[in-house]
């Protein structure tokens, strides 16, 4: 290979992170505008995902125009925005964990109580769609027979 051979190929990957930077930009400002847009319409939930897509592409696009030569930063500056997009690029993959459901126990007396005390407001609303909770009614006749029992 000759020297030149080898200036044409950086060149070449040059000239493709350049584009890459443009891509990123462009989607950038796609990003912006349907956040505009959500904004009008109070998508709370979309805003986020926006705000996330933003940041990335925006230092996506600067990562692209520094290691193709064509905006050059600093290379610390550099390296904590791949970190960053890496971290969300990983947090958007990671599988997400449902909050463990915590059962408390309650005492019979409780459960008793509570369940007169529902059984109260049911009969005080006076309601014809009102019904009593089956699993409820379970525990206190539950509760029941063994305080008999006792």
């Amino acid at each position: 290979q000759t020297s030149t051979g080898m200036k044409y190929g950086v060149k070449t990957i040059q000239k493709g992170l350049k584009c890459l930077s443009v891509s990123c930009l462009f989607a950038m400002a796609c990003g912006l505008r349907r956040l505009s847009r959500s904004v009008d319409a109070d998508q709370g939930c979309e805003w986020r995902t926006c705000m996330l897509s933003i940041c990335r592409n925006g230092s996506c696009a600067l990562q692209a125009a520094h290691s193709a030569r064509w905006w050059e930063t600093s290379d610390v500056l550099v390296g904590l925005m791949g970190v960053a997009t890496s971290a969300m690029d990983i947090a958007s993959a990671w599988p997400r964990q449902e909050k463990p459901k915590v059962a408390v126990e309650q005492s019979c007396s409780e459960q008793q109580t509570e369940f007169a005390q529902r059984n109260d407001d049911v009969d005080s609303q006076a309601s014809t769609d009102a019904t009593l909770d089956a699993k409820g009614l379970e525990r206190f006749l539950a509760c029941d027979a063994e305080s008999e029992d006792l």
